[in-house]
C-alpha cells in the first residue's frame, strides 16, 4: 500500500515537471535549462527501465549519433564542446526521460502537449501586448518581433513553435469532433497575427502545408498519412530544385537577400569534397568562413550554414545525416490516419530545416530532441499496450 502511495506521489511529480518544462520551452533558454533539472531528477528517482526497450533499433541509432559525434571530432582533431555535443546529449537525456523509463503515460503525454501550447500562446500575447501598450506610438506591425519582444526567442524558432500548437490543438479537437469552427478560426487567426508580426515567411508557408494536409486528413482519412509522408520529402526536392540559378532567383525574390543562396553554393562545394564523413563535427563554421568572401554579409556577420542538412553534411557527412534521418523516421512511423501529430512534427522540421540551421540554437535543439523522444516514447507505448491487449485476448 504504501509503495503503490509512493509511486502514485513520483507520478504526480514525474507529470508536474514535464508539463512545466513543457510550458517553458517557448521562454527564454534560462528558464527552460532550470526546468529541465526537476524532469531529470525525478525520473531518477524510483528509476524504472523498461529492458525490452533497450534493445529498440531507436535507442541504438541515438547511440550511434553520440559515439559518431566523438569519433567524428578525435578523428579530424576537434576538441568536443558542450555546443557540438548538445544535441546528441539532449536526445540521450529525453530518450532515457521519456521512452526508457516507464513513466511515461496518456496524461502525462497530452498534458505535455497542452502545456506546450499555453507556452506558446502567453508568450505570442505578451509580445501583442507590449507591442500596443508601448510607451511610444505602434510602428510597423510587420517584423516588429524583434523590436518589442520580452521573451529572447528568435522569430523562425518562435514561428515553428506556433504551427506545433497550431497542430496539436486541431489533433485534440477537430479530430476528436470536439471544436466548432470558431475556435479552429481564432487559432488560424492567432497564428498568421504571429507570422506577420514577426516576419517568419517560412512559418506562413508550412502552416499553408499543414492546412491542406489537414483538410485531407478529414476528408480523405485513408491516404492522409501516405500524402504527409510525400510532402515531408519536398524540402529533398526543393534543395536539389535550388542548384537551378532560376530558382535561386526566385528564392531570392522571396527572401529579400542573396546570402542564403550564397551559403548554398559555397557549402555545395565544400560537401561534394568530402561527402562520406564532411569535414569534422565542430569544423563546419571554420570551413566556411574560409571559403567565403571577405567582403560578403555572411563572412563579416559570422553566419552559420542556415540550412541544418548542409551543416549536419559539412560536419558529419552523408553518415550523420543517415543516422538524424532514422531517427525522424521512427517519430513518423508512430503516426497513422487518424493520428497524424508525429509526421506534422517531422514536416514542420523538415521545412524549416531548409532555411535554418535549426539545431544550432536552444531553442531547436531542446524542442527538435524533446518532441523526437516524446513521440517514440509515446510510439512505443501505444505498440507495448496494443501487444498487451492481444495476449489478454
Amino acid at each position: 500500500m504504501l509503495k503503490s502511495k509512493q509511486k502514485g506521489i513520483w507520478e504526480r511529480a514525474f507529470l508536474i515537471a514535464l508539463a512545466i518544462f513543457g510550458f517553458s520551452l517557448s521562454l527564454d533558454p534560462d528558464w527552460s535549462s532550470k526546468a529541465l533539472i526537476p524532469v531529470i531528477a525525478v525520473s531518477l528517482i524510483n528509476i524504472r527501465i523498461n529492458k525490452s526497450l533497450i534493445k529498440a533499433p531507436s535507442f541504438y541509432v541515438v547511440l550511434l549519433i553520440f559515439g559518431y559525434t566523438l569519433v567524428n571530432a578525435w578523428f579530424f582533431r576537434v576538441s568536443p564542446d558542450m555546443e557540438m555535443l548538445s544535441v546528441p546529449i539532449c536526445l540521450f537525456m529525453f530518450f532515457y526521460v521519456l521512452v526508457l523509463s516507464k513513466k511515461l503515460n496518456e496524461k502525462s503525454f497530452r498534458i505535455t502537449l497542452y502545456s506546450f501550447s499555453a507556452g506558446v500562446l502567453l508568450v505570442g500575447i505578451a509580445n501583442l501586448m507590449v507591442y500596443f501598450m508601448g510607451s511610444g506610438p505602434p510602428q510597423d506591425f510587420y517584423e516588429a518581433w524583434n523590436k518589442t519582444t520580452i521573451v529572447d526567442i528568435h522569430k523562425i524558432y518562435y514561428g515553428v513553435y506556433v504551427n506545433l500548437m497550431v497542430a496539436i490543438i486541431w489533433h485534440y479537437t477537430f479530430i476528436n469532433r470536439r471544436l466548432n469552427f470558431l475556435i479552429f478560426f481564432i487559432v488560424l487567426g492567432f497564428s498568421w497575427a504571429m507570422f506577420y508580426f514577426t516576419g517568419a515567411k517560412s512559418s506562413m508557408f508550412i502552416n499553408v502545408v499543414l492546412l491542406v494536409l489537414f483538410l485531407i486528413q478529414k476528408m480523405w482519412t485513408k491516404k492522409a498519412k501516405l500524402i504527409t509522408s510525400i510532402m515531408t520529402l519536398l524540402p529533398i526536392i526543393i534543395m536539389l530544385a535550388l542548384s537551378s540559378t532560376k530558382v535561386q532567383g526566385y528564392f531570392i525574390k522571396i527572401d529579400g537577400e542573396a546570402s542564403r543562396i550564397r551559403n548554398y553554393t559555397i557549402n555545395q562545394k565544400l560537401i561534394l569534397e568530402k561527402p562520406l564523413f564532411g569535414h569534422g563535427i565542430g569544423n563546419e563554421f571554420n570551413i566556411m568562413q574560409k571559403n567565403r568572401g571577405e567582403n560578403s554579409w555572411e563572412y563579416k556577420n559570422g553566419y552559420n550554414a542556415h540550412n541544418q542538412y548542409f551543416h549536419i553534411l559539412l560536419g558529419g557527412g552523408l553518415v550523420l545525416l543517415a543516422f538524424y534521418i532514422l531517427v525522424i523516421f521512427y517519430v513518423g512511423n508512430g503516426s497513422s490516419n487518424q493520428f497524424l501529430l508525429p509526421s506534422y512534427f517531422v514536416l514542420i522540421v523538415a521545412y524549416v530545416c531548409l532555411i535554418e540551421s535549426f539545431f544550432e540554437r536552444h531553442h531547436g535543439a531542446f524542442f527538435t530532441t524533446f518532441f523526437i523522444c516524446l513521440f517514440i516514447g509515446w510510439n512505443k507505448k501505444l505498440k507495448m499496450h496494443d501487444a498487451q491487449k492481444r495476449t489478454d485476448q
